[in-house]
């Protein structure tokens, strides 16, 4: 699943395999939407190099 919020933050959640609960979209898009709000501050340098 792919979210991008209206201040250009893009969030994706990937798994290894099919949900076997139905309609599970909802509450993983809950979960990404509860990440984002829970940050509290982004670097404002490029972090790229230090996670290669």
């Amino acid at each position: 699943m792919l979210v991008r919020s209206y201040d250009n933050f893009s969030m994706v959640g990937l798994f290894n395999a099919r949900s076997l609960t139905p309609n599970s979209e909802p509450a993983l898009e809950a979960a990404l939407w509860s990440a984002l709000a829970g940050v509290t501050s982004i670097p404002a340098h490029d972090l790229f190099s230090t996670f290669q």
